[in-house]
């Protein structure tokens, strides 16, 4: 998944490897969990399970600038 970019702040939405990134920068991370069988779940992580939900999770995040 891409890395998502919104005016000054950072949003991150990738591999768990991206979240792990993200999370050490100070950036925001968002995590896509199609169910809750996964064992990786991080602190500091915005969990969805639908991508329809990443839409209105980044405009909470951005503040509702977008």
């Amino acid at each position: 998944m891409p890395v998502v970019h919104i005016d000054m702040q950072c949003a991150v939405v990738d591999s768990e490897a991206g979240i792990d990134a993200a999370i050490a920068a100070g950036m925001a991370a968002f995590q896509f969990m199609a169910d809750d069988t996964s064992a990786y779940r991080k602190e500091n992580t915005r969990v969805f399970s639908d991508m329809r939900q990443l839409p209105p999770l980044l405009l909470e995040f951005a503040g509702g600038a977008c």
